[in-house]
């Protein structure tokens, strides 16, 4: 059985502690490994076009943004400096979307949103 989007977001949180309680860059090897099983699976689902798929596009777009926050977190600890702009901008779209599942309301990802967090926005 697939897992559920809600089910994926507790999953993210879950491994994001780890990472947070561990240093990890999000470049780590424990990071890595099981983020891109992840995206492979959320990938494959959305390409067969499966009925949760603008949801599974929201846990998508939530774990690119928990990616940034665990590489804000590690290059402060090793004192290199960040945007702290766009940690806090991070930050709140990640309280917004736990918030809004949560809630059982999914907010919709637009194309642009999704640029911006994978920084490719503006980009031919």
């Amino acid at each position: 059985m697939a897992l559920r989007p809600e089910d994926w977001l507790n999953h993210i949180n879950r491994e994001s502690k780890r990472a947070f309680t561990n240093g990890w860059s999000r470049f780590s090897m424990e990071w890595g490994k099981w983020s891109s099983e992840m995206n492979r699976h959320l990938q494959m689902r959305i390409k067969e076009g499966d009925p949760e798929t603008p949801r599974l596009k929201v846990v998508f777009y939530y774990w690119v943004l928990m990616s940034q926050a665990i590489e804000f977190a590690y290059k402060k600890k090793i004192g290199q400096p960040i945007n702290e702009n766009r940690f806090n901008e991070v930050v709140t779209m990640l309280e917004h979307i736990k918030e809004s599942a949560d809630q059982g309301v999914w907010p919709e990802v637009s194309l642009h949103e999704m640029e911006v967090a994978l920084g490719v926005a503006g980009v031919e």
